[in-house]
């Protein structure tokens, strides 16, 4: 439950700043929405109890971060360090379709009422994760 509070703590200050640099902001929405899958995936695993208000305080919380992520990849902003590939911006229509995939599926329309529930949402935002990363993150 800690870790799931520290994540939820993490992405409400994230998003409660102003970012002046977009490669900032988009690498901290990354990070936040990388931790709090990371607890809530420690929850539908069984590895801490299930808690649907914290279940759903989560899944918010990704689908807020989410509907701004498209926001933050503007022309122009593949510079200094940053993982995003240039195919961003090369194939911007394809980045476009699989991004707003990502939005769409982050969106939840009630609180998962268990650990199953909760692990199927989960494994769809991280496919999801998955399929942007592939064709469109720089692998280190």
């Amino acid at each position: 439950m800690k870790n799931i509070v520290n994540a939820l703590m993490l992405s409400a200050l994230i998003t409660g700043v102003a970012y002046a640099d977009v490669v900032t902001e988009r690498q901290m929405a990354m990070k936040s929405i990388a931790q709090t899958m990371k607890g809530l995936s420690a929850m539908a695993k069984g590895d801490i109890g299930f808690d649907e208000k914290a279940a759903k305080t989560g899944l918010l919380q990704i689908e807020a971060t989410a509907a701004m992520l498209p926001d933050l990849f503007p022309k122009g902003s593949n510079i200094g360090e940053t993982e995003s590939a240039p195919a961003i911006w090369e194939d911007r229509k394809n980045f476009d379709i699989v991004m707003a995939k990502f939005v769409s599926d982050t969106k939840i329309e009630a609180a998962p009422s268990d650990s199953s529930e909760l692990g199927d949402k989960l494994g769809i935002i991280g496919a999801n994760c998955k399929a942007c990363h592939q064709d469109f993150r720089v692998k280190k």
